[in-house]
């Protein structure tokens, strides 16, 4: 081995407002500002249906106008998480490009990816561990393995 950084040009830094992704995502600009990569910040927004707004049921049925009001909420905390990342960015004289999208993070993630010939992904794990992690699941551990690029994962000090 050359003992050389490797290059990238363009790190992605998906985050969801928890202050794991943000860790995640001060790290990342740390890479990119070592590589003087042009950094990407992605929120998704997932979809929204009746259980997911009001899992017990006790408001009752929930339209598709106020599922799509709770959408565009959620859009504004992301432009607000991808905001505050790309301040930090601009400090650091790095270029970045911010974009909220809605749909399932994994596969959004995967799909910015290669939209945008990404380089590197870091992003951090909630370390769930056994049934929830089980139940759950990871968008994390499914970036891991479906990603055509390295994946840098910041782990918690402690599990959830």
């Amino acid at each position: 081995m050359s003992g050389e950084l490797p290059l990238y040009d363009t790190i992605l830094l998906p985050v969801d407002g928890s202050n794991r992704a943000e860790e995640a995502a001060e790290h990342g600009l740390q890479v990119a500002k070592l590589c003087d990569a042009t950094v990407h910040v992605l929120y998704v927004v997932q979809p929204l249906q009746q259980s997911t707004v009001d899992p017990a049921h006790e408001l009752g049925p929930v339209s598709e106008a106020d599922l799509e009001e709770t959408r565009i909420a959620f859009e504004k905390v992301g432009e607000q998480a991808t905001a505050a990342i790309a301040e930090t960015a601009n400090q650091l004289d790095l270029e970045t490009v911010t974009a909220v999208q809605r749909g399932f993070a994994d596969e959004t993630i995967l799909d910015y990816i290669d939209d945008h010939d990404i380089d590197l992904v870091v992003m951090g794990t909630h370390g769930r561990t056994g049934l929830s992690r089980y139940f759950l699941g990871s968008v994390t551990e499914r970036v891991i393995r479906s990603a055509p690029i390295p994946v840098l994962v910041l782990r918690p000090s402690e599990p959830e």
